[in-house]
């Protein structure tokens, strides 16, 4: 029983059939050595992602994303990728496995073929 200066969820409990800290300790490493576990690395290097994967192997369930950003991106294109990135983060959290994705550049549309020596020049009349 608490006294009643004390609220309930602060009260110690001390009874011997209590786990003690070191058990419960326990218990929760291996909780978390089985629990599914998310990393997500976003970055523009590969050693970045080189790291993610080698931190995913002290897990036995470990799902790694990676995110590759472009190298020496411009300060709009980098605003452009990240806004990408935080419009795509929850699904990319959400799925239920390993990704590896690759943002690139979009390449600028064909430019239209040059004209032939026909239609450059218009022919006069007589």
């Amino acid at each position: 029983r608490h006294s009643s200066g004390t609220p309930p969820a602060l009260v110690r409990f001390t009874s011997a059939r209590r786990p003690s800290p070191l058990s419960t300790t326990q218990v929760q490493d291996q909780l978390q050595l089985e629990a599914v576990t998310n990393l997500v690395s976003v970055g523009d290097s590969h050693i970045e992602m080189d790291a993610v994967h080698l931190l995913g192997r002290s897990f036995a369930h470990a799902l790694v994303k990676t995110v590759k950003l472009w190298e020496r991106p411009t300060p709009y294109e980098l605003q452009k990728q990240l806004e990408v990135v935080a419009d795509k983060l929850p699904d990319i959290y959400t799925s239920g496995t390993t990704l590896n994705i690759w943002l690139e550049r979009e390449s600028a549309p064909p430019l239209p073929p040059p004209p032939s020596e026909e239609g450059a020049f218009m022919e006069m009349g007589p």
